[in-house]
């Protein structure tokens, strides 16, 4: 089992830096997801998202699609999202660290179906609270 000091490898620098960025903050405001990016961004990862990974994705584009959810893996994924190739997203996966690899690559998968041909900066955050077959789910897209 991974230990680690949550508060010791949280980093606040991201989130502040977030937090001083106006155009990047509304844009997250306007589909509800300020304090849900500002929370990844700040906690440690196996594979982790910084400040530096949503502005690249944010800034001076329109967001096309953004969703944050809990998924069970027990069911069927149906991501309803306008496909727009040729875009980027943001995609992280918060899950129990007993989780299969592979059933996040299938994950991986139906949202690259689901939105398009689209350059994805990916995360893995964990959360021991979460059921082995739950996930939580955040996709922001942008053109």
């Amino acid at each position: 089992m991974l230990e680690y000091n949550k508060e010791e490898l949280c980093n606040d620098k991201n989130k502040e830096e977030l937090y001083n960025d106006k155009e990047v903050c509304d844009k997250l405001k306007e589909v509800g997801l300020l304090d849900v990016v500002a929370k990844f961004i700040s906690l440690p990862s196996f594979i982790s998202i910084d400040f530096n990974d949503i502005k690249c994705v944010l800034k001076d584009k329109t967001i096309i699609n953004s969703f944050y959810n809990k998924i069970n893996l027990n069911n069927e994924i149906n991501l309803n999202f306008t496909k727009c190739d040729d875009s980027m997203a943001i995609f992280i996966v918060e899950c129990n660290i007993n989780l299969n690899i592979l059933k996040i690559e299938n994950i991986l998968s139906i949202v690259r179906n689901s939105i398009g041909k689209v350059d994805i900066i990916f995360g893995i955050f964990f959360d021991d609270e979460l059921k082995t077959n739950e996930v939580n789910l955040l996709v922001i897209n942008t053109k």
